[in-house]
C-alpha cells in the first residue's frame, strides 16, 4: 500500500481508539444540585438558594465509605472541593454529605441522600436509590423534608476532544486530497473545428 493510500485508514484510528474505550474515554462525572428556598423544610433559610456543582472522577457510589450504621455509607465533601457552592459554609468545612441507604435498613427505604450543611443545620434531600450513579436529572422524592433537583452528567476529558479533532483533521485532509486528485485528472473537452 502506498503512503498516500494509508491516509484514509489512519484518519479513523483516533476515532476507533475513542470508541473502544482508549485513554481519551470520558470518566469525569459532574453533579449539579439546586434547591429553591420554598422547597426546603423547615423554612429557616429565608431567600437563600442552595446549590453546588461538583466534578468527581467517576460515579460517587463506589466512593461511599462505611459509617457507624452499616446500611448507610457516606462521603463528606468540603466546600473547597466543589466547583461552585451557593449557601455552603467556609471552604474547609464539610458542606455536602452524600449518603446512601442500602436495602435492609430497618428504618428507611433504599434512597440516595444529599445532606446540605447551611448555618449549622443539615438539610436532607432524598432521591430515588441509584440517583448518584445514573446520568440525567432526578427530582427529590415527595413526602420527605426537602425537595431538590440533582443533575448527573458525564464531562468529556481533554483527551477525548483531541482524539475527535485528530479524526476530523484526518478526514478533512482526505477530502481535500481527493478533491485535488479529481480536478487534476479532468481532461479538457476539445471543441469541434
Amino acid at each position: 500500500m502506498r503512503p498516500k493510500n494509508l491516509l484514509f485508514p489512519l484518519s479513523f484510528l483516533p476515532l476507533l481508539v475513542h470508541l473502544l474505550g482508549g485513554p481519551g474515554r470520558a470518566s469525569t462525572i459532574e453533579y449539579s444540585f439546586q434547591a429553591n428556598p420554598s422547597d426546603i423544610r423547615p423554612p429557616t433559610l429565608g431567600a437563600t438558594p442552595l446549590s453546588f456543582v461538583l466534578t468527581w472522577p467517576g460515579f460517587i457510589g463506589p466512593y461511599l465509605r462505611p459509617s457507624n450504621v452499616p446500611t448507610i455509607p457516606f462521603l463528606p465533601i468540603a466546600s473547597q472541593q466543589t466547583v461552585s457552592c451557593a449557601g455552603c459554609p467556609s471552604a474547609t468545612q464539610v458542606a455536602i454529605v452524600f449518603q446512601r441507604i442500602l436495602p435492609g435498613d430497618p428504618l428507611f427505604p433504599p434512597a440516595d441522600i444529599i445532606q446540605f450543611n447551611h448555618n449549622h443545620y443539615g438539610y436532607g434531600f432524598w432521591f430515588p436509590a441509584g440517583a448518584f450513579d445514573t446520568l440525567g436529572t432526578t427530582h427529590g422524592l415527595p413526602g420527605f423534608n426537602s425537595t431538590g433537583t440533582l443533575t448527573v452528567r458525564e464531562v468529556p476529558e481533554p483527551g477525548t476532544v483531541l482524539l475527535l479533532a485528530a479524526a476530523g483533521c484526518g478526514l478533512a485532509c482526505l477530502v481535500q486530497r481527493r478533491a485535488k486528485s479529481v480536478t487534476s485528472t479532468l481532461v479538457p473537452l476539445r471543441s469541434a473545428p
